[in-house]
């Protein structure tokens, strides 16, 4: 230290001086006041070096640095001041106070928190009493993350709840000036439980460095859905600079168009039209499909489908349709107008499809059938002729009834019953049971409806639909080696309606004890193409056996009465909305837990439902029978072709339109006769995959 000495013999010290820039203070030494001396008090202040950050995320805080900082002086250091200048980017913290003692030490610590990209410079400060101001110089380089996504968004479309789409993949770039390090891709949004993601980005990304983001969608019920993805910051917990991603997708099913009546071929002649389409999935994956060609001559023709389209059969090598059976379509003797295909139903273990064969007149009782095999081999089964005729199979057991009688008659030929075993080494043999003990309700019957199963509960059992105006009857039978004997003493009657029409176009379904039947309700409400309104129905119900064993339970069961016992006693709406009326339905087992489905052709004014009926849709429906929920399974369906004036439909053929079926090949079938606006029938055939995997021999 600099030093300026008076001599005195007394040391008294008087006062402080500055003396060059140097605090002292004035001292008298000795007895002789004059002898003074200067002495310089030493508060030195030594402070380290400067700091130089790593770099540094953009709006991410480093690790702090220190400064140490000591006072190597004789006396304190008072009236400390610490900052920081040049940048807000440097902020520091410090445990000196505000004075330092003879000796004493503390630190400072500075935390470089950049808030742009690039080269950033400061310094930190310390003035105090006396002394001169010192600064310690303050470096860094701010980074910053930013990524790019290619493509910027996704749209999965429609997809069939809840199964997984087919992955997508988003290629990521980083662009920023840092590297990518252990970042995380978020999925946000109210449906991002929808989405999900992988990606190959790993731990770190360099710089200009590229991953990859693999996306997929899996609905969880109809409707839209919507998610964004977005890669964020370890650092910062927000999202690195960059647009998010888009996520869309549709949690339904558009039905697909496989084939439809076009071109010359004679089976699929538009100008002519088809009507009575039916479907029949077999075990091997093919789908045979049967309908009548309408036009002067009618005839019944088919074809095998499968998800392409038509499938070559090898009894004609080709995969045109053909005529189901010229002996059929020409059997002398009956009194007929028109022969058309009836129901049809896996037979054999669903390695061939038994389609029933009826008259659009009367004569003759009992009916016939055509079974046709996966190859395309038809083997016609002649019976007498029937007005109506419907088919069951339990196995390699086949059923047929059919209402008949005089032709002179017409109300009689509704009112008798038959029942025709089938085998594939006799024809059916019509026998007849009387008094009818099928629907012991009066009056005309519209139309009647067959279903078997071979129940896990209930064993082999059929369950047969009879409508009349206002009601309908519903019998159970047990089957046994040919034999039919009704559970119950009496048919179940279901008689409230929305509306007191004609009921026509019935169809049931079974599920071990779940049954549900559909039908038509035409309410005689005219709308502006002067036609009877039509609504579609459903209904559901239970069946069981006398002296079923109950199921284990710890308390004694209510006892069930035997037969069939209505879950609906008032009809359900099938209804796309208020402005659809329903012209036909069909209904089918799914395979798969409690879920039913239905597809509905349904007809109305895009204004008020009433008008010309010139917007046509066909939708496919999800009925879980226990919860009685009917969801749609598929967005409507409409064909650019089918909007002219139903004013020519005839409501009576409308049973006879459409039916549905499940795949062995994972896709539901269905065949529709949609209206052309000319008033024939155009064939269309559909598919949609199916929820979970079903294959399940009839």
């Amino acid at each position: 230290m600099t030093t300026y000495l008076l001599r005195s013999l007394i040391d008294r010290c008087l006062r402080p001086v500055l003396i060059g820039g140097l605090l002292g203070v004035l001292c008298a030494c000795g007895s002789n006041s004059n002898n003074v001396q200067v002495r310089v008090v030493q508060n030195t202040l030594l402070i380290g070096s400067g700091l130089s950050f790593q770099p540094q995320l953009v709006g991410t805080h480093s690790v702090g640095e220190t400064i140490a900082v000591s006072n190597q002086g004789t006396t304190p250091i008072v009236n400390l001041i610490i900052a920081t200048t040049g940048s807000s980017a440097f902020a520091e913290t410090n445990d000196c106070g505000t004075t330092i003692a003879v000796g004493g030490a503390c630190l400072v610590t500075v935390v470089f928190t950049p808030a742009s990209n690039g080269a950033v410079s400061g310094s930190v400060t310390f003035d105090y009493a006396g002394g001169t101001t010192q600064s310690a110089s303050l470096n860094g380089v701010g980074t910053a993350q930013s990524v790019s996504f290619n493509p910027s968004s996704l749209s999965f479309g429609d997809q069939l709840p809840p199964t997984t789409s087919a992955v997508q993949a988003i290629t990521v770039t980083n662009n920023g000036t840092a590297p990518l390090s252990s970042a995380t891709v978020v999925l946000a949004g109210a449906n991002a439980a929808q989405f999900a993601q992988t990606n190959d980005c790993g731990v770190q990304v360099a710089v200009g460095g590229v991953c990859t983001i693999y996306v997929s969608f899996t609905p969880a019920a109809p409707g839209a859905a919507a998610a964004s993805l977005s890669i964020v910051s370890s650092a910062s917990n927000e999202p690195i600079a960059s647009p998010s991603v888009a996520l869309s997708g549709n949690g339904s099913q558009l039905l697909t168009l496989v084939l439809k009546a076009e071109g010359q071929n004679p089976g699929l002649d538009p100008s002519i039209g088809q009507r009575h389409v039916n479907v029949v999935p077999l075990s091997s994956g093919r789908t045979v499909v049967s309908y009548t060609l309408t036009g002067a001559t009618p005839s019944s023709w088919y074809f095998l489908a499968n998800t392409g389209g038509l499938a070559p059969m090898s009894n004609t090598g080709s995969d045109l349709p053909v005529r189901t059976s010229v002996a059929l379509d020409t059997e002398v003797g009956l009194d007929k107008a028109t022969i058309y295909s009836g129901a049809g139903v896996p037979f054999a273990l669903g390695t061939q499809a038994l389609f029933a064969m009826g008259h659009t007149t009367v004569g003759g009782v009992g009916g016939q059938a055509v079974l046709i095999d996966s190859a395309g081999v038809a083997t016609p089964f002649a019976g007498n002729g029937a007005y109506e005729t419907v088919a069951c199979a339990i196995g390699s057991e086949a059923y047929l009834t059919s209402v008949s009688g005089a032709s002179s008659n017409p109300v009689s030929y509704q009112t008798q019953g038959y029942l025709a075993p089938l085998t594939a080494a006799t024809s059916p043999q019509s026998v007849s049971l009387g008094a009818d003990p099928y629907v012991p309700i009066s009056g005309s019957l519209a139309s009647d409806a067959l279903a078997c199963e071979n129940g896990t509960t209930v064993g082999p059992v059929a369950v047969l639909a009879r409508l009349q105006p206002g009601a309908v009857g519903l019998d159970e039978y047990a089957v046994n080696a040919g034999v039919w004997t009704r559970v119950s003493t009496a048919t179940t009657l279901l008689t409230t309606f929305l509306n007191t029409g004609t009921l026509n176009g019935a169809a049931v379904a079974l599920n071990d004890t779940q049954g549900v039947l559909i039908f038509s309700d035409v309410d005689g409400t005219a709308s502006a193409s002067s036609q009877p309104r039509h609504q579609l129905y459903y209904v559901r119900f239970t069946l069981s056996l006398p002296n079923a064993p109950p199921p284990p339970v710890t308390t004694p069961p209510t006892p069930v009465p035997p037969g069939i016992q209505l879950i609906d006693t008032v009809p359900v709406a099938i209804t796309n909305s208020a402005l659809y009326e329903g012209l036909d339905a069909a209904i089918t087992y799914s395979g798969n837990g409690n879920d039913f489905y239905i597809t509905a052709y349904q007809a109305g004014s895009a204004a008020t439902g009433q008008a010309a009926n010139n917007r046509q849709v066909l939708t496919v429906y999800d009925l879980n029978f226990t919860a009685g929920s009917l969801t749609p399974y598929t967005s409507r369906y409409q064909d650019t072709n089918w909007t002219g004036s139903l004013s020519a439909y005839q409501p009576n053929e409308a049973p006879h339109a459409m039916s549905i079926g499940v795949s062995c090949d994972g896709n539901v079938y269905v065949g529709a006769s949609v209206d052309g606006g000319a008033g024939q029938g155009l064939l269309q055939l559909f598919r949609l995959p199916v929820r979970a995997a079903n294959c399940v021999a009839p």
